[in-house]
């Protein structure tokens, strides 16, 4: 439009008042002199000088701008000989200045080739946060877009993409980015980062030093969040009860209301138990009686009541025993025991034979009313022939065909034996005779034998 304007010379005429008079187009020599602008281009807004390299005395000189042909520039400036600087005010886009050199009612010259100042626009800076509020202790990352070249304040780094950890918990923390585009154009943004305070998370409750025995009931409570999560169990309650077999790590996680999570641990302790255990027969016959014997404490509880090692029990029907020790530095044991009841009643054993003997003499028992037999004597025949030289208790354990049991028990009394004397002449003549008398037992049987 500008270039149209200066090919007519009237209308360049009607710009001032200066050129009112010009009516004709006789040229007087005005010396070409080509405009430059500096700078020749600005970003988003700014100013700019367009020059000419000489001037002469007597030219006046204007200057043209193609955003707006029908005023100057500015005020018209008088040649001195030397360079002439022309400002242009603020540009805000891109805009092609033309400088007019006029000898009023003489001469017109436009000044060629024209000066252009480019408008670059201002690069679009933005920062994308991965997050705009953190936890104190997090890392969030902050990627630039919209230029070529960035710079991050603070820390003055270089890169697209900025990590930052960030610790105020009472005023955001603010990062701004710098951004250069091809133009060489910058501007800027800026992103504030709130960063949230993580909870202090307690458990209070459990049995403090010492631990716990299997089974025992222990309750924790947590404190200084607004919700909880528990691990092992997955509990959403500030309070859980537990009862661990074995020693348990209970991990609560916290969250505050800013969403931040802290986590708390505590290793509840469960002691060992003592290793109880039952001995005794595999069943009995219906009637009989079985010994139950426990181990592994040094004091006991069975489910009968009774408190001592061993218990003598005759159930009538299949019955399971427990028993519940207790040792030194342990926890409780319990064992359970099942003693079968067969339905075949007991065998009647009895033992035969003499109740009373001489020491020395050798007896004869004989047991019966079962299929085998085990005395106390260790022989397991039927008949025995003990020779005591004391009373002595025979005792014969009879098994028969179904493997029930029984015992039989016999005394044995055993005598002494007589302490006999013999008094009399021991030495007569053949044909005499003498009195012998026996002393020392009760009745006598006299036996002679020749010498």
């Amino acid at each position: 439009m500008i270039k149209k304007f200066y090919q007519n010379r009237k209308t360049f005429a009607c710009l001032c008042a200066f050129l009112v008079a010009f009516t004709h187009t006789a040229r007087a020599q005005i010396t070409n002199q080509p405009p430059t602008a500096s700078p020749a281009s600005i970003c988003g807004t700014g100013t700019a000088t367009i020059s000419i390299p000489s001037s002469q005395a007597g030219v006046t000189y204007g200057l043209v701008a193609s955003t707006n042909t029908t005023a100057l520039v500015g005020s018209p400036v008088s040649g001195t000989g030397n360079a002439l600087n022309f400002p242009t005010g603020t540009v805000t886009v891109t805009t092609t200045y033309a400088v007019v050199g006029i000898i009023v009612g003489t001469s017109t010259v436009v000044m060629n080739p024209y000066a252009t100042v480019t408008v670059n626009a201002l690069p679009t800076v933005m920062i994308t946060p991965s997050h705009t509020a953190i936890c104190k202790g997090a890392i969030d990352t902050l990627t630039a877009s919209g230029a070529v070249n960035y710079t991050w304040t603070p820390g003055g780094s270089t890169a697209t993409s900025e990590t930052v950890a960030p610790t105020s918990t009472t005023t955001p923390t603010s990062y701004t980015l710098t951004g250069t585009d091809a133009n060489g154009c910058t501007n800027t943004a800026v992103q504030a980062i709130t960063v949230n305070a993580v909870p202090t998370v307690n458990i209070a409750g459990g049995p403090g030093f010492g631990g716990v025995c299997p089974g025992t009931t222990t309750t924790y409570t947590a404190s200084g969040a607004t919700t909880y999560v528990w691990a092992p169990g997955g509990l959403t309650t500030s309070t859980i009860s537990v009862s661990p077999s074995a020693t348990t790590v209970y991990t609560v996680t916290g969250t505050n209301a800013s969403g931040c999570s802290a986590v708390k641990t505590r290793t509840l302790t469960v002691n060992p138990s003592a290793t109880v255990t039952i001995s005794g027969p595999s069943f009995i016959c219906n009637g009989s009686a079985g010994t139950l014997s426990a181990a592994g404490g040094n004091t006991y509880t069975w489910s009968t009541n009774a408190t001592t090692a061993s218990i003598s029990v005759s159930p009538t029907v299949t019955t399971t025993y427990s028993v519940t020790g207790s040792g030194f530095g342990t926890c409780a044991g319990t064992a359970f025991y099942t003693l079968t009841v067969t339905p075949n009643p007991p065998p009647t054993v009895t033992i035969s034979g003499s109740t009373v003997t001489c020491s020395g003499q050798t007896d004869l028992l004989t047991a019966s009313g079962a299929s085998t037999y085990t005395w106390n004597t260790g022989a397991t025949t039927a008949t025995i022939s003990p020779t005591p030289t004391v009373s002595t208790n025979y005792t014969v354990t009879g098994t028969d065909a179904s493997g029930c049991t029984n015992v039989s028990t016999l005394s044995v009394t055993v005598n002494g034996l007589p302490n006999i004397t013999v008094t009399g002449t021991n030495t007569i003549c053949i044909g005499n005779s003498t009195t012998l008398t026996a002393t020392g037992a009760t009745t006598y049987t006299w036996s002679a034998n020749a010498a």
